[in-house]
């Protein structure tokens, strides 16, 4: 809406300069033309890098060394591979992190909870559609007495339907 506002405020802008002078209307288009360009260029490339960090499975939230990032990618890629199996193996099955933390922590190693939310997150707004969130009403209360979010299986997952990028 605040869009559509500052656009017709241009425009009306405009049309008073072209009132009183039809060559600086012309060169006000021109200019305006051209920000628009800058500014669709800018947008696209923004685009695209989301979409190349969409991959992006380490979150370098604690900075570290260059040396460091591959193994830390490495080792949130497996968790979240471990986890998709999880889910996969129970397809009608919620789950809530916690529950996810502690079939992991059986099945192979211990793994932070912050780590599980990490993946859980990942696979759900990948744009993949690989896990889905439950609604309000599957939340549970957990640890904490807190309600706690439930995912589950995508059934109907399809990576013809659902292209990574």
């Amino acid at each position: 809406m605040k869009t559509i506002r500052h656009a017709i405020l241009i425009v009306i802008m405009l049309c008073i300069l072209w009132l009183v002078d039809a060559g600086a209307a012309m060169m006000a288009v021109f200019a305006l033309s051209l920000i628009l360009s800058i500014l669709y260029l800018i947008e696209h490339i923004k685009a695209e890098t989301m979409e190349m960090q969409k991959e992006l499975v380490f979150h370098d939230s604690v900075p570290l060394e260059e040396k460091e990032l591959p193994p830390a990618r490495e080792k949130a890629g497996r968790q979240k591979d471990n986890i998709l199996i999880i889910f996969k193996s129970n397809p009608n099955q919620w789950f809530t992190p916690y529950q996810i933390q502690d079939i992991y922590r059986m099945l192979f190693q211990p793994i932070l909870i912050t780590s599980v939310r990490r993946s859980i997150t990942d696979l759900t707004k990948e744009g993949t559609g690989r896990i889905r969130k439950g609604s309000h009403s599957d939340q549970v209360r957990e640890k904490w007495r807190t309600n706690n979010n439930r995912w589950r299986y995508n059934p109907d997952y399809s990576p013809t339907l659902n292209p990574q990028k």
